[in-house]
């Protein structure tokens, strides 16, 4: 996405022709389905990109954008009212009643620039993402023009997020306003709620296709159109323009792969230089056994690939690749040398000037100079529908950003998000993490990469620490986010405030170490202060002094017995609470959760609690040492599945693309038929679900497990 695009692609609807973008379009998506990762959960993301104007590494300077993520409140209009998109002339009629969502949207949105909300959460757990622009092709822009008023990138995410209650609404309501008012622009866009994620193309002023993603692929999206031979009649899983295939042959275009109509042949311009770098180095970095070359003519949108277990961490890679895992030993094309920090044109033209050899290896990253607005939309059914998920906001520049998470329900955000202006200020998130970006890439020998090793450790204690709330939040009702939003809002201001002082204290080191012109090497970045606060937050209901506690009497057969006290929080030894007693000193008691070795533990007391145990109704199993397990664990003989969080599953269970069910004590059944709502299922001895077969005394189950 570039700001200049929509004014580019409307000047060429005035003159007749498309002007060529290549030089601007820059955002990068991905979507990794929820059969592939290791919490279940379907992972989503893109790159904004936005060209700017260099700083000095040392005062940052000459900026035009800034970025604010920021709470939209519901809002009530009069009949009669109507939304416009200043940048396009667009208007649409507001609903009575709309409703509340978050975005990342441009400081400069009060001006006719236009709005640019980007993505957010709504109220009701709908997430999207607006949008990787394509460039559409010139035969088809003759037969279907673009709409100079019509649907933009910069009034997307404002029309759409405060309207529906499910990503289909929100893919409905895009191809209604496509069809009512055309497109201005060639999109692709993303919009998941807690069930299903969709993907959306828009080739022209007027067609469209929108997929409902599958579980067991992953894709990779740079700037241009991927859908392939979709089955267009399938209206359960696909959203067409009723032209798209009609178009396609108006215009010379139409082409069939294996004797089917196939959509990015049809639509799609030749791969160019910086999708195909893009795409193809995030192919290899989540599937280095992927068959894909560098010279393919084309990749396929759906991948494959073995893992079962990628996490947000592998999210993260994608936004920072910078080419380090390909073996063709590609280079950025911004560390191409001689490269200007103050003229935006540099790159290419001293790519340019290189032996041919030589400039080959530089190639447009996925990481690049340009990304204003890295995110990710971790999503989980499990969760409350009108929670969603989790936004990971890495704001500035992704290779050298700290990636922070927040539910969908906030109320408010952290105040330096909201600081607005084109100039460096010392008070906003996103000038400071663009300034620490300008000092690493300007003083590659005073920092070299350590700042990105840095922020991978504060993720490190983030990511556990995100993996406890989405726990308390499993399986609770809508009421119970909505009760719970206030204390959450706090909560996550806490975390942003801790992580923005870490953010300053990092700039502050590392503007003496360029004055002093000494490097900095390790893990420089002080990070005790969020372990702090994310180990030891204090429950919803804590007492004034920040302790609560908490008696647990519980059991659960013989092997689950339990009965304990413990604080939720605690201060470690630099405490200043102090108490005599017969004129001796008490050292606090370490109860609760606590981070060691990257493994979690919970004391009771100064004792580590080891075996079952209950949290708040939830149960946990530690291991001899104390730490806390995860995934597939025996214990007396039968098998047990504890989530990501630590959190023991029951009920029906997906992993590695098998059904197991677990009993209500957590044990997989095994070797047996049960009953479930009435139908009956058979799981063999390794606790997978038959489907599709006859079981070992003949009885016959479907696609679905269930006798028939």
């Amino acid at each position: 996405m570039d700001k200049r695009i929509t004014k580019l692609l409307l000047s060429s609807v005035i003159i007749g022709t498309v002007l060529s973008l290549q030089s601007v379009e820059a955002c990068s998506g991905f979507i990794i389905g929820k059969g592939l990762t290791k919490d279940g959960s379907t992972l989503y993301g893109r790159t904004e990109d936005y060209p700017y104007k260099h700083g000095d590494g040392t005062v940052a300077k000459q900026h035009t954008h800034n970025k604010n993520f920021i709470v939209n409140p519901a809002k009530d209009y009069e009949e009669g009212a109507m939304f416009e998109d200043i940048s396009t002339g667009l208007t649409y009629p507001h609903l009575r009643h709309e409703f509340k969502y978050t975005s990342v949207s441009d400081d400069s949105r009060d001006t006719d620039e236009g709005i640019f909300d980007e993505h957010g959460f709504n109220e009701y757990g709908v997430s999207l993402t607006a949008t990787l622009t394509a460039t559409p092709r010139k035969d088809v822009l003759e037969v279907d023009p673009l709409v100079k008023n019509g649907l933009a990138e910069a009034g997307m995410t404002t029309l759409i997020l405060p309207r529906v209650k499910t990503a289909r609404e929100g893919v409905e309501l895009l191809a209604k306003v496509i069809d009512e008012k055309g497109s201005a622009e060639g999109n692709n866009i993303m919009i998941a709620d807690k069930n299903e994620l969709w993907y959306m193309e828009i080739y022209s002023g007027h067609q469209y296709v929108a997929y409902k993603y599958p579980d067991d692929k992953f894709s990779i999206m740079p700037n241009t159109y991927f859908l392939g031979a979709l089955n267009l009649s399938d209206t359960n899983n696909v959203i067409a323009s009723k032209g798209i295939i009609e178009t396609a042959k108006k215009a010379g275009s139409y082409k069939e792969v294996n004797g089917k109509f196939h959509l990015a042949a049809s639509y799609a311009p030749k791969l160019d230089e910086r999708n195909r770098s893009r795409q193809y180095a995030g192919i290899k970095l989540l599937n280095p056994q992927s068959s894909v070359t560098y010279q393919d003519e084309y990749y396929e949108f759906l991948q494959d690939t073995p893992r079962r277990d990628y996490t947000v961490a592998d999210a993260i890679k994608i936004q920072r690749n910078r080419f380090e895992t390909l073996s063709e030993g590609f280079i950025p094309d911004d560390e191409v040398p001689g490269y200007d920090f103050y003229n935006d044109n540099t790159p290419k033209d001293n790519v340019a000037a290189l032996p041919e050899a030589e400039r080959a290896k530089y190639k447009y990253a996925p990481g690049n100079e340009n990304v204003v607005d890295p995110h990710i939309y971790q999503i989980r059914n499990d969760l409350p529908s009108e929670l969603g998920g989790t936004m990971w906001l890495g704001l500035s520049r992704s290779r050298n950003t700290p990636y922070v998470p927040y539910f969908g329900h906030i109320k408010d955000t952290f105040k330096a998000y909201q600081v607005r202006g084109g100039d460096y200020n010392p008070d906003s998130w996103y000038w400071v993490a663009d300034h620490i970006d300008k000092m690493v890439t300007e003083h590659k020998d005073l920092f070299g990469k350590t700042i990105k090793s840095n922020w991978e450790e504060l993720e490190q204690i983030l990511f556990a620490y995100q993996d406890k709330l989405i726990n308390e939040y499993r399986g609770k009702s809508n009421d119970y986010v909505r009760a719970n939003a206030d204390s959450y809002t706090k909560q996550s201001m806490k975390i942003a405030e801790t992580v923005f002082k870490i953010m300053k204290e990092t700039e502050a080191k590392m503007e003496k170490a360029i004055e002093a012109k000494t490097p900095l090497k390790g893990n420089f970045v002080d990070i005790s202060s969020i372990k702090d606060v994310t180990l030891y937050r204090t429950n919803k209901d804590n007492t004034s002094n920040g302790e609560t506690n908490h008696t647990e009497s519980s059991s659960q057969g013989n092997q689950y017995s339990n009965s304990y006290t413990y604080t939720n929080t605690y201060t470690n030894s630099s405490a200043n609470v102090e108490e005599k007693k017969n004129d001796k000193v008490d050292t606090p008691k370490k109860s609760g959760w606590a981070l060691e070795n990257n493994h979690w533990v919970m004391y009771r007391g100064d004792e580590k609690v080891t075996g079952w145990f209950n949290q708040d109704g939830t149960w946990y199993y530690l291991d001899q040492n104390g730490s806390m397990q995860k995934w597939w664990i025996k214990d007396k003989g039968q098998w047990y599945f504890l989530n990501g969080s630590g959190a023991m599953e029951t009920g029906w269970l997906l992993d590695q693309g098998k059904w197991y069910y677990l009993e209500s004590s957590g044990a997989m059944k095994a070797s047996q038929w049960f009953e479930v709502d009435g139908k009956w299922y058979y799981v063999n001895d390794s606790g997978e679900l038959l489907v599709n077969t006859t079981t070992p005394d003949g009885y016959t189950v479907n696609e679905n497990g269930e006798w028939v």
